[in-house]
């Protein structure tokens, strides 16, 4: 507090100055005994009081004079009648007393007055706020020597760095510096005790040699422009030199997704202009970076698609991750199919812009779309199939405003004469002009199907028998008209049997099964005619129980051989395996065809000791090329029933150990539509698989299979149906269709065998195709097993 100065007093002026507020008035007598004191200083008072100095005392007692100080102040008075003194104040620590003293004559008297300050000694005061600000900070506080030598570290260091009282001591503000710092450190101290203020941000090193991001704040020490040291602050700011880190690395990160990215990525504000674009959007679209940057996106959406496409944007904007589907025209015109992929750009809270990942699945929709026709359409005609039919009759079944329908069973009669004597590409034509003529009469309450082979079915919604009659006798007539054929007329009649929902039957399964009896009924009595599905219709007919009772005796006779065709393998041309196919050779009927006794034998369940016996056959000659030295996979069909038997896989298992036969040389093929349920065929497919057989779907691509599932399959094989083999140099449509299964087969990393190869035509073109196996004519007909 600085000193009240004053000139001589006037007694009015003496008298003025106890109106002051500021400081207080003393009077002393001639001995510099205080003999009054203005009331007008509460906090003086105060102080007086405090001590015990309300009473006359001499000034020694108020303040700490030596003698030399008391005579000074003494003559003075006497001589000049004036003095300014400033002194420690008695029993009171770190306080100081100015006072401005004058002799004044009053009346017969002389008095000496002044003014009386009291304050606190300021350096005091700075000790205590920087002992305060030394252990109160959150900040590390320490203090160098000239020689960067540390003299003084508060908690907050010490505990940073590790270190105790003891530990500091002596330390050399390097030692506590990370070696790849050194010389940053040495240059930041050089310059501060130069005399500038310098802020830095350095790697520390802890007792333990940890390392830490420091920010320090160094300002040097001096007086009378003299430097003593360094006085610093610093900042444990290693979370955030991480936090940066991370942030750089995701930064990094960032733009190699952004520009890298095979798909094509962009950015939007949030009213759709772009903002930002990577090379893979001007390929996608065909603009370049300046046509699209600054626009919106509309122009490039299909109309009727945009208002979704909008809409997706605007909920994006509003905090909402999409994924979807739009479809965009390019510069060059063509349409793109994409998965878009919308993501809002949140900071603080608030959505800012959106990202965008745009994939281009254009191809593999395509490819999804034809599999998705494939799996419910029949490929030679163009028909729907086995699936499409049980699916549309179960819709129909629950379709509350269909009451009723009739299913025709369409059976052709002497197809099988056709096939044999013109061969199957000519049948195969056939079926083609067959379903043409058939398609003539579709209305829409009709659905027509190939069901498999030369059956056709057809769905009569809401139609009376009377209706399906007459539809009927005129399908009849249509069909029966010649079909000309290498400039031959074939005539190739139906015969139909027909059942109706609900009066026959209550599921496809059943109503199916029902118009099949009604059919082989009308068949027997009259070909060329129609039947209606009757309660008392013979269920089998003489000449089919007649094969069941010689079937059964030629299990035990042992009529049954195997026959064995090759597979071949496309690139190098040696044998891969070969397939096993069983061979009825009856004594009184002659060798008679699997497709006429392997039906009956499913139906009657014999199947499945037939089955045994083929798997048995197989292991045994197995083993007995292995002691020719002869290795040889072989395939082996199982049919439906023995697919769902309960014991297969441990019957297969016994079997196997008992030949000692290594089971990754048998293969087991399947047929589409034994895997239709799905969820068993999977459980069934992998016990297989545990085994250690190999796994074939047998005829694909005829359509039974739910393509949904067969990724999930344990599948190593796929076994193109020869039905597409043998147009395939001439239809386009049947290249294509085995190009795609075998694109299919690879992507499911599953090997291909085309089987029906019969010319060397065949086989250029498969090899050209990346077909894996090749099986048929070409290469070699079933033989025996000595063959």
């Amino acid at each position: 507090m600085p000193s009240q100065r004053f000139h001589s007093l006037t007694k009015h002026e003496l008298l003025a100055l106890y109106d002051l507020k500021d400081f207080a008035i003393i009077i002393f007598d001639e001995t510099l005994t205080l003999t009054s004191i203005s009331h007008t200083s509460p906090p003086i008072k105060q102080w007086f009081l405090k001590h015990n100095l309300s009473s006359p005392i001499h000034i020694q007692e108020v303040l700490d004079l030596n003698d030399t100080a008391y005579d000074m102040l003494t003559t003075s008075l006497h001589t000049d009648g004036k003095y300014t003194l400033t002194a420690p104040a008695i029993h009171e620590h770190d306080t100081w007393v100015t006072v401005q003293l004058e002799t004044v004559q009053l009346k017969n008297t002389v008095a000496i007055i002044g003014t009386f300050h009291l304050y606190q000694d300021v350096m005091t005061l700075h000790s205590l706020a920087k002992n305060v600000l030394y252990h109160e900070t959150p900040n590390g506080v320490f203090t160098l020597n000239n020689e960067g030598h540390l003299i003084y570290a508060n908690a907050i260091s010490k505990e940073l760095f590790h270190h105790t009282d003891a530990s500091s001591e002596g330390l050399h503000f390097l030692d506590i510096i990370s070696t790849k710092d050194h010389k940053k450190a040495q240059l930041a101290f050089n310059k501060v005790i130069s005399g500038n203020t310098t802020e830095l941000e350095l790697t520390g090193l802890t007792k333990d040699h940890q390392q830490k991001q420091l920010h320090i704040k160094a300002m040097p020490l001096s007086k009378h422009g003299e430097i003593y040291g360094i006085v610093g602050l610093l900042r444990d700011t290693t979370e955030t030199y991480r936090m940066k880190e991370r942030l750089k690395q995701s930064e990094v990160e960032y733009q190699s997704l952004f520009k890298e990215n095979v798909d094509a990525v962009m950015t939007f504000d949030l009213d759709g202009h772009f903002t930002a674009l990577n090379e893979a959007t001007t390929k996608l679209t065909g603009y370049h970076r300046s046509d699209l940057l600054g626009r919106t996106f509309n122009f490039l959406i299909e109309p009727d698609l945009l208002a979704r496409t909008l809409t997706n944007f605007h909920a994006t904007a509003n905090g909402h991750s999409i994924e979807y589907e739009t479809v965009i025209q390019t510069k060059q015109g063509t349409k793109r199919t994409l998965n878009i992929t919308l993501i809002p750009m949140v900071i603080d809270d608030h959505v800012h812009g959106i990202n965008c990942i745009a994939k281009d699945v254009s191809e593999k929709k395509r490819l999804n779309e034809e599999l998705r026709y494939f799996a419910y359409h029949d490929h030679l005609t163009g028909l729907k199939n086995q699936i499409a039919l049980s699916k549309d009759i179960d819709q129909l079944i629950n379709d509350p405003i269909i009451t009723s329908f009739g299913l025709l069973f369409i059976d052709l009669d002497r197809f099988k004469l056709i096939n044999d004597t013109l061969g199957h590409a000519k049948g195969d034509e056939l079926l083609k002009k067959i379903a043409k003529r058939i398609l003539t009469t579709q209305v829409d309450m009709r659905q027509f199907y190939r069901y498999g082979g030369d059956e056709f079915i057809i769905v009569y919604q809401n139609a009376h028998i009377k209706d399906v009659e007459r539809y009927a006798n005129e399908l009849i007539h249509l069909m029966s008209q010649p079909y000309v054929i290498d400039g031959i007329d074939i005539v190739n009649t139906p015969t139909i049997g027909v059942s109706f929902y609900p009066d026959d039957a209550l599921t496809s399964e059943q109503l199916v099964k029902k118009a099949d009896q009604a059919m082989y009924h009308a068949k027997n009595i009259e070909r060329g005619t129609v039947q209606f599905y009757q309660t008392n219709l013979p269920v089998q007919m003489e000449g089919i129980l007649e094969i069941e009772s010689s079937l059964r005796k030629a299990i035990e006779h042992d009529e049954f051989v195997l026959h064995y065709q090759p597979q071949i393998e496309t690139k190098t041309g040696v044998i891969h395996g070969a397939e096993a196919l069983i061979r009825w050779e009856s004594p009184t009927r002659g060798l008679i065809p699997p497709n006429v006794f392997i039906p009956l034998a499913e139906e009657t369940g014999l199947i499945i000791p037939i089955g045994e016996w083929v798997i048995e056959e197989v292991a045994r000659t197995i083993r007995s090329l292995k002691k020719a030295d002869i290795i040889l996979p072989i395939s082996i069909n199982l049919s439906i029933r023995q697919f769902y038997q309960r014991n297969l896989v441990e019957r297969i298992e016994t079997i196997l150990k008992r030949y000692d036969v290594d089971p990754s040389l048998i293969t087991i093929e399947i047929t589409e539509s034994m895997a239709m349920d799905a969820a068993t065929a999977l459980v069934i497919l992998q016990e297989l698989k545990a085994l250690g057989v190999k796994i074939a779907i047998d005829d694909f691509g005829t359509g039974y299979s739910s393509l949904n599932y067969l990724k999930q399959f344990p599948i190593d094989y796929l076994k193109i149906d020869q039905s597409f083999i043998f147009d395939i140099l001439d239809d386009r449509d049947d290249r294509d269709i085995t190009d795609s299964i075998i694109l299919l087969g690879h992507r499911l990393n599953m090997s291909l065998v085309a089987e029906g190869v019969e010319t060397k035509a065949h086989v250029e073109l498969l090899r050209g195709m990346h077909c894996d196996i090749l099986q048929g004519y070409y290469f070699s007909k079933p033989v025996p097993k000595d063959a």
